[in-house]
């Protein structure tokens, strides 16, 4: 608790668009070394994933969004069901796609996050952007499921193009909702 305690000083500074931009007070790279010998010495699997979390956080946070990506890969095993730790976490590997111009994979990721978390379904909606049709196509090829191409062309109605997602969901599954 005190280590997630000490990252909420960069994670949650409050945004006040009248107030210069405050950077933050922690030593992000002494909180990654630390973080790492916690996550490291975890035997609790519910704890693991917590340390995961925030080191994918803290990797986004400090701009290292190749070493979030490469954390997260390595550890995706660590989130055995389907929890809320699981869907925030894929929220940062999301954005570090997106902030490396990933962004099939970073709109493939958000679509996730907004088919299974509920509380974050209007931050991966904002946080949907296709850039060109060319990465929307491979967005669209990442799917693993018919449900999940639903989404994506859910995801596009709700931005920019609801009659030919319209279209391309009733193709798919006249019955989807």
């Amino acid at each position: 608790v005190g280590f997630a305690h000490r990252n909420e000083n960069f994670a949650a500074i409050p945004y006040d668009p009248w107030e210069e931009k405050k950077e933050p007070t922690v030593d992000l790279a002494r909180q990654i070394e630390g973080g790492m010998k916690f996550f490291n010495n975890a035997k609790n699997p519910i704890l693991k994933e917590r340390y995961l979390d925030q080191l994918v956080r803290l990797y986004y946070f400090s701009k290292q969004y190749k070493e979030a990506v490469s954390f997260y890969t390595a550890n995706t095993s660590l989130f055995t069901k389907e929890s809320t730790m699981k869907w925030r976490t894929l929220e940062y590997v999301a954005g570090a796609h997106y902030k490396q111009k990933e962004y099939a994979t970073a709109n493939y990721l958000f679509s996730q996050v907004f088919d299974n978390f509920e509380e974050h379904k209007r931050s991966a909606y904002l946080s949907f952007h296709p850039q060109e049709n060319q990465d929307w196509e491979k967005s669209l090829t990442l799917a693993k499921s018919t449900h999940e191409k639903i989404v994506l062309w859910e995801l596009l109605g709700i931005y920019s193009d609801p009659k030919r997602s319209i279209e391309a969901i009733y193709k798919l599954d006249p019955k989807a909702p």
